[in-house]
Protein backbone atom coordinates (compact mmCIF):
# COMPACT_ATOMS: atom_id res chain seq x y z
CA UNK A 1 0.00 0.00 0.00
CA UNK A 2 2.39 2.30 0.74
CA UNK A 3 4.50 1.29 -2.15
CA UNK A 4 1.59 2.38 -4.27
CA UNK A 5 1.10 5.77 -2.55
CA UNK A 6 4.82 6.80 -3.67
CA UNK A 7 4.87 5.44 -7.11
CA UNK A 8 1.63 7.54 -7.36
CA UNK A 9 3.00 10.56 -6.33
CA UNK A 10 6.50 10.12 -8.42
CA UNK A 11 3.66 9.31 -11.27
CA UNK A 12 1.91 12.85 -10.35
CA UNK A 13 4.36 14.73 -10.40
CA UNK A 14 6.56 13.81 -13.44
CA UNK A 15 2.98 14.14 -15.27
CA UNK A 16 2.24 17.53 -13.70
CA UNK A 17 6.22 18.65 -15.08
CA UNK A 18 5.19 17.20 -18.55
CA UNK A 19 1.89 19.34 -18.80
CA UNK A 20 3.59 22.77 -17.34
CA UNK A 21 6.69 22.53 -18.44
CA UNK A 22 7.38 20.15 -21.10
CA UNK A 23 10.85 21.17 -22.57
CA UNK A 24 12.30 21.56 -19.34
CA UNK A 25 11.19 18.60 -18.24
CA UNK A 26 12.85 16.71 -21.29
CA UNK A 27 15.73 18.46 -20.97
CA UNK A 28 15.85 17.56 -16.94
CA UNK A 29 15.94 13.91 -18.26
CA UNK A 30 18.61 14.00 -20.71
CA UNK A 31 20.77 16.13 -18.10
CA UNK A 32 20.64 13.85 -15.30
CA UNK A 33 21.11 10.66 -18.11
CA UNK A 34 24.25 12.42 -18.77
CA UNK A 35 23.02 12.31 -22.83
CA UNK A 36 23.62 16.17 -23.32
CA UNK A 37 27.09 17.43 -24.81
CA UNK A 38 29.13 18.81 -21.85
CA UNK A 39 29.76 22.35 -23.31
CA UNK A 40 30.75 25.36 -20.19
CA UNK A 41 29.07 28.13 -22.00
CA UNK A 42 26.16 26.08 -22.93
CA UNK A 43 25.78 24.67 -19.62
CA UNK A 44 25.26 27.71 -18.13
CA UNK A 45 21.99 28.12 -20.55
CA UNK A 46 20.92 24.97 -19.70
CA UNK A 47 20.57 25.31 -15.86
CA UNK A 48 17.51 27.70 -16.37
CA UNK A 49 15.56 24.45 -17.94
CA UNK A 50 16.63 21.81 -15.40
CA UNK A 51 14.16 21.65 -13.57
CA UNK A 52 15.49 21.03 -9.65
CA UNK A 53 12.48 20.04 -8.41
CA UNK A 54 12.41 16.55 -10.20
CA UNK A 55 15.40 15.52 -8.87
CA UNK A 56 14.16 15.02 -5.58
CA UNK A 57 15.28 11.77 -4.09
CA UNK A 58 11.10 10.39 -3.67
CA UNK A 59 10.45 11.04 -7.21
CA UNK A 60 10.86 7.47 -8.70
CA UNK A 61 9.69 7.37 -12.20
CA UNK A 62 11.97 9.97 -12.87
CA UNK A 63 15.04 7.70 -11.52
CA UNK A 64 13.41 4.82 -13.36
CA UNK A 65 13.95 6.67 -17.08
CA UNK A 66 16.89 8.64 -16.00
CA UNK A 67 18.59 5.24 -16.18
CA UNK A 68 16.72 3.57 -18.62
CA UNK A 69 18.17 6.08 -20.99
CA UNK A 70 21.74 5.83 -19.55
CA UNK A 71 21.07 1.73 -19.95
CA UNK A 72 21.07 2.42 -23.74
CA UNK A 73 22.38 4.98 -24.90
Amino acid sequence: MCLGTLLFRSVARQMKAMAVHPTATVTTILHSSHLLPRDLSVDLQRRRLIRHELLHHHNFLFKIIVNVLACFW
